[in-house]
């Protein structure tokens, strides 16, 4: 689909992009909510992918919670599993939705 010219974004990802119900097609099963979602996480990975979407590098948040980066990747990796993401740029960008709605 991609080499067509066409886009390819997750259920997850498009509802991030164009909000709630895009893409939905009646008596089609909906993606668990994102808020339910980033509550399955625990307080660090919450913790690190909130400095993640607010653009710090993996070296960065390591050193800023006195961790490696291999254990940043590990929290990254389990948030990923969680939120049922499939990279972290989907991971991030839920994060970030949810920081922004936090402000507004």
């Amino acid at each position: 689909a991609v080499a067509s010219g066409h886009m390819v974004l997750s259920p997850e990802l498009l509802c991030l992009y164009a909000g709630p119900g895009a893409g939905a097609v009646d008596g089609e099963h909906r993606p668990p909510s994102t808020d339910r979602l980033l509550g399955s996480l625990t307080g660090r990975e919450s913790e690190v992918l909130s400095l993640l979407a607010g653009g710090m590098s993996t070296a960065e948040v390591a050193a800023r919670l006195q961790v490696s980066p291999a254990t940043i990747k590990s929290h990254v990796s389990h948030a990923l599993t969680k939120l049922r993401a499939r990279n972290r740029l989907e991971a991030v960008l839920m994060m970030r939705r949810m920081l922004d709605a936090g402000r507004g």
